[in-house]
């Protein structure tokens, strides 16, 4: 037997966000949104990224009001809009300025009341952007030292380091010139390591380009078994090399080829690093300005 649809099944079962049907806003519900964020205007104006208020405002208002609430923040600044255009309009019509008249209904009251936290809430994020530069070093040298408590000595910060790198009275937030200090510290930590890898490569060569020498000017300064004896009293006493024919007479300078080509390799290496460091330095030298 052939089961049944039963439609109260789908009505039963939770529809998930996506899939609820949008919130229909009559002149009831826009007020009642409105005065929600009024309500939650203190929540609003406090230094803190509106999406944790926009997300407290959703989840209070779908308590009470069913639909898909994904779109309560674009709704409430449409609302705001359509209010400044209607008083835009008020206030010059064919291009004389006349006086607005008071709200008429509920609604244009709470919008009204919402554009002042609105604007409430700008003016105070402006008065902690012009805040003097000295409160300003305050607050940045106590980030470096609290920074500074989990650091070693190599690794901690000073504020003139960090002065030198960041502008502290750009009017960027301040938590764009930590990322920013913390990605120019990195990068200069990053160079500083580079130079002294460098530097120890650079070491170990000269080291061994001197015991080269050495062993050259060993060889040179030793006599050799096969040269003739310069005493008059000895006779020349011919060495396997003469009486051979000659098929060792190219070693000595088979060997100083090598010499000079392994010198010429080291010779290249150390100015590339040395040209490297240049490089280093010069990037050091920029990020400093």
């Amino acid at each position: 037997m052939s089961e049944q649809h039963d439609p109260t099944l789908e009505e039963q079962q939770p529809q998930s966000p996506s899939k609820r049907k949008r919130i229909r806003y009559t002149s009831e519900l826009k007020l009642k949104l409105i005065r929600l964020c009024i309500q939650n205007g203190d929540r609003y104006i406090k230094p803190v990224p509106q999406d944790d208020f926009w997300s407290y405002i959703r989840t209070q208002f779908l308590e009470c009001n069913s639909g898909n609430g994904s779109t309560i923040r674009r709704k409430v600044a449409d609302i705001v809009s359509e209010r400044k255009a209607a008083i835009a309009i008020r206030r010059a019509q064919s291009g004389v300025v006349v006086a607005v008249a008071p709200p008429a209904t509920d609604l244009e009251q709470a919008i009204d009341t919402w554009i002042e936290w609105m604007d409430r809430r700008a003016e105070e994020k402006q008065a902690r952007n012009a805040q003097s530069p000295q409160i300003k070093q305050d607050k940045e040298k106590a980030v470096i030292n609290h920074q500074n408590l989990s650091k070693s000595s190599s690794e901690k910060r000073t504020f003139q380091e960090v002065q030198a790198t960041v502008d502290l009275a750009d009017s960027d937030t301040v938590r764009d010139k930590r990322q920013k200090t913390g990605e120019a510290w990195a990068s200069g930590k990053d160079m500083q390591e580079n130079w002294d890898r460098l530097d120890r490569r650079k070491e170990e060569m000269l080291a061994l380009l001197r015991d080269i020498l050495n062993a050259i000017s060993a060889t040179s300064a030793t006599p050799s078994a096969n040269t003739p004896s310069t005493n008059p009293n000895i006779p020349a006493t011919p060495t396997a090399s003469t009486a051979s024919t000659g098929t060792h007479s190219s070693e000595p300078s088979a060997s100083a080829s090598s010499t000079d080509r392994r010198l010429a390799t080291l010779e290249a290496e150390i100015s590339e690093m040395h040209a490297t460091q240049l490089e280093i330095l010069r990037i050091l030298s920029e990020m400093r300005k």
